[in-house]
């Protein structure tokens, strides 16, 4: 079962959609994160995207825009 599911966080149903529409864009268009994602995929697990997504929480505001937290 999928993790996002099952932990019932909200928008997480839509992370593996976004994720496989943003690979296969990446794959059309010859982009190297296709390439990188297809040799690095394994390196990936929960622990370092949930630590991520917390420390982006914490060091920022709801009404903080895109640009804002990216630069």
């Amino acid at each position: 079962m999928d993790i996002c599911i099952t932990l019932e966080k909200k928008n997480y149903n839509k992370v593996s959609l976004v994720f496989l529409s943003d690979y296969f864009y990446w794959k059309d268009n010859e982009h190297l994160m296709a390439e990188a994602l297809k040799l690095y995929l394994v390196n990936f697990n929960d622990y370092f995207v949930e630590n991520l997504h917390s420390k982006i929480r914490a060091n920022t505001n709801t009404h903080d825009s895109v640009e804002s937290i990216i630069t």
